[in-house]
């Protein structure tokens, strides 16, 4: 997703659909995934967003945690 002054989002897919943007951030040995919705989530997503983000700490190596912002 493009965003003012060319800044490139990626982007939550829920079912194939856009549904909001997320960003990650190494601090104290742990990767921070934000994710912002552009609706509320169910449950289950959550727990899939959950798991995708565990997934991408797997891959950087260190454990992840997700938060969700506006």
């Amino acid at each position: 997703m493009f965003r003012t002054a060319g800044w490139i989002s990626p982007v939550v897919l829920v079912d194939g659909m856009a549904a909001g943007v997320w960003s990650h951030e190494r601090s104290g040995g742990r990767v921070g995934v934000t994710i912002s919705p552009w609706k509320p989530l169910t449950a289950v997503q959550k727990r899939q967003l959950g798991e995708d983000a565990d997934r991408l700490g797997s891959f950087l190596g260190a454990p992840a945690t997700v938060s969700y912002g506006g």
